[in-house]
């Protein structure tokens, strides 16, 4: 007997809807963005705020804010991830911090690298910001990166008996004298005077140590160490083949000043190796030839572009690995 009308339509609503009758389930809701940071910005050598600027959060969701005349900052509608910060304005070189991992609300800090006149009697502008380039050794490219110290020195070993007695006495007098009108300036007062002590040749390498070996004509050298540095060595000849003489103490005494700078993570600016010069600078083309590092003359002390660029180097807020001079891979004061 054929079933009413009605009857059918139950069936087949129920067969089309499965055993149950039960509806599949519904995709899950994309979570929605409600992490804030808040913070500020300052400068990087003074420590005062710094406003005026746009910083911006591109990550899992791109955000952006202004920088109060006060230096704070805050930024709403974030999601957890990781991101790349970077704050731009008129008052400071542009910054850009990478792979900040945020999880939750929170607070962060910025410094930044003032333009403009400085406490160190030097103006950062690009020709500052050019030299700095070359003297620390950096790339946009990101191949050759930022050294620096990750630990402080902490001695200075002094290797006798590779020189007559004589000359040694006089490497040994200069050096003291560096150690205390240079060495601090080159870390940016981050050491003081270091120990010196006196050793046979060949000294194990030994984190804090910087090994200083005289020699007789053997010329100048001073490691740059790798981009996380721990320990360094410095030659420094007390008989010059080319002139045909000892070297007088003032001369010795500029050596050690240059190759202990080279020690503490710098480079040629303008003559010797340049290595890789983006800037062509030269013996004809020297922005400041008054710096340790232009290898044009013998220069006993570093410039105040020099004690500018090692502040700069040494700040706890510029990190190892800079690919430039306020780039940086994994910097995110907390």
């Amino acid at each position: 007997m054929a079933q009413p009308l009605h009857r059918l339509l139950l069936t087949a609503l129920i067969a089309a809807a499965g055993c149950s009758g039960s509806s599949a389930p519904a995709a899950p809701a994309p979570p929605t963005p409600s992490v804030s940071v808040s913070g500020s910005v300052s400068d990087r050598l003074t420590l005062q705020p710094v406003g005026g600027s746009t910083i911006r959060f591109a990550g899992p969701v791109h955000v952006s804010a202004q920088v109060t005349s006060t230096g704070a900052f805050g930024v709403r509608d974030l999601m957890a991830g990781e991101y790349d910060v970077s704050i731009t304005g008129p008052l400071h070189v542009p910054h850009e911090t990478e792979n900040v991992q945020i999880s939750n609300s929170t607070s962060l800090s910025f410094s930044v690298v003032p333009l403009g006149p400085t406490t160190f009697g030097v103006t950062i502008d690009e020709t500052f910001q050019r030299f700095f380039h070359q003297l620390a050794r950096v790339s946009t490219a990101g191949a050759v990166q930022l050294r620096k110290w990750v630990i402080p020195p902490t001695e200075l070993y002094l290797v006798e008996g590779t020189v007559p007695d004589e000359q040694f006495a006089v490497v040994r007098g200069e050096l003291e004298r560096v150690n205390v009108e240079v060495v601090p300036a080159l870390w940016c007062e981050w050491v003081g005077p270091l120990r010196i002590t006196i050793g046979p040749d060949a000294p194990t390498e030994v984190d804090g140590r910087i090994v200083v070996r005289p020699n007789w004509d053997e010329g100048a050298r001073g490691t740059v160490g790798p981009i996380l540095i721990r320990s360094g060595r410095l030659s420094v000849n007390v008989f010059g083949p080319t002139a045909g003489r000892l070297m007088k103490p003032h001369e010795i005494r500029s050596i050690l000043a240059h190759e202990l700078f080279h020690v503490a993570g710098a480079f040629h600016v303008c003559g010797g190796n340049l290595a890789g010069n983006p800037f062509g600078f030269s013996r004809d083309n020297c922005p400041f030839p008054d710096s340790l590092m232009a290898n044009l003359t013998l220069v006993p002390g570093p410039s105040l572009e020099d004690r500018l660029a090692s502040c700069l180097i040494y700040s706890p807020d510029t990190v190892t690995g800079n690919r430039y001079q306020d780039i940086n891979p994994y910097y995110a004061r907390r």
